[in-house]
């Protein structure tokens, strides 16, 4: 008979399934709160634990930090970026320190997020920590105020329309987490927008509607920075219309006086300047002269509509409707002589009216009445 093995020593620690198969560790990473303080950096400690002590070969896994509400750009926190990090065989633990950086604004709690990714020889049952910093400070206190200049007014369809927006900060101390919103009113569409150093910006595509969105972290008491937004009138305004638009401002903070926080632009929006011009083709058959008379009626804003309407001197001669901005009008057996003829547009509801320059015809044969025919 032989005698039974022993065990070596070094496996009596390896974690056995009922089938004698390698078991493998749950590997979870926790969550940290904590105040952020008022200067210099506080530490958050993350632990990446297992649930049972790492096997022979160790756990290995990348660790790094990642943005959420808190930002490393905007300076909360010290980004990390690791690696081939390791729990060696039979440990437990691994330990991840952020700085966290103070100050003295007051601010929501914010968050940034831990995450344990590639990881070799564990299970992951929670791979991500949260790092809450919670706000530590008092609401600050500042009169916070908006101003929006409009020009050109009044302005025509197709023009841009300027928009000089302006945040101002009467203090008395500075105003952290600042926003101002401008949703763009109807009839307009976005063009560009040009905003101060330290604040960031959403806009709509160009050509489109939408809202004006920036925000920085802090204003300083005193500081006015001005905002230069650009948009278009779209076409199909009614003249007489009025534009608003209004802008607001607010901060995590108190303000003494709200009622500065918004403020409207109008704008009235005036008929587009047109031109009309006139030219005249002539044809004569034995004593039969025919006149092709055409006007073009052309603007910046567009493409008018409406009836152009045929003059000689002070007798109408007819009227003809505008197709692409130009209208046609015949006239036949005008009798003789010199006739001043001018063209006429009454203009519509966005486009204002003109007259051509008179165009001179010279008629050669006398009938007795002339015949028109449109």
């Amino acid at each position: 008979m032989f005698p039974a093995l022993a065990t070596p020593a070094s496996s009596a620690a390896l974690p056995l399934s009922t089938n004698n198969a390698l078991e493998l560790p749950d590997l979870t990473v926790n969550n940290v709160s904590q105040a952020e303080g008022n200067s210099a950096t506080t530490i958050f400690t993350f632990i990446v634990s297992l649930s049972i002590p790492a096997p022979t070969g160790g756990v290995s896994f990348d660790i790094a930090t990642a943005d959420n509400s808190a930002t490393s750009l905007d300076n909360d926190y010290a980004s990390q970026s690791l690696t081939g990090q390791s729990i060696p065989a039979g440990s437990f633990s691994y330990r991840l320190d952020v700085s966290v950086n103070g100050d003295t604004n007051f601010e929501i709690d914010e968050t940034f997020l831990v995450n344990v990714t590639h990881v070799v020889g564990a299970t992951v049952s929670d791979g991500q920590g949260t790092g809450t910093i919670m706000n530590d400070d008092p609401p600050s206190l500042a009169d916070l105020s908006i101003l929006v200049a409009d020009s050109p007014d009044p302005v025509v369809v197709n023009d841009h329309l300027n928009y000089a927006i302006t945040v101002g900060n009467a203090g008395p101390s500075s105003g952290s987490q600042v926003i101002v919103t401008d949703v763009l009113p109807p009839n307009t569409a976005f063009v560009s927008l040009s905003y101060p150093a330290g604040w960031s910006c959403l806009t709509p595509s160009v050509g489109l509607p939408g809202t004006i969105l920036c925000s920085t972290s802090l204003l300083n008491e005193g500081s006015a920075p001005e905002f230069t937004l650009v948009v278009q009138v779209t076409p199909g305004v009614v003249g007489g219309t009025e534009i608003l638009n209004t802008a607001s401002v607010t901060f995590a903070g108190i303000d003494p006086d709200p009622t500065n926080n918004s403020a409207t632009a109008i704008t009235s929006v005036g008929w587009a300047a047109t031109t009309t011009s006139l030219s005249s083709e002539y044809f004569h058959s034995g004593f039969w002269e025919t006149w092709t008379l055409t006007s073009k009626v052309v603007s910046s804003a567009g493409t008018p509509t409406g009836t152009v309407t045929f003059m000689d001197g002070a007798t109408t001669l007819g009227a003809s409707g505008l197709s692409g901005g130009t209208a046609t009008f015949i006239v036949e057996a005008l009798s003789a002589g010199t006739h001043s003829i001018t063209a006429v547009y009454e203009g519509d509801s966005v486009y204002t009216g003109s007259t051509s320059q008179a165009l001179a015809l010279l008629a050669h044969f006398h009938l007795a009445a002339p015949v028109i025919f449109k």
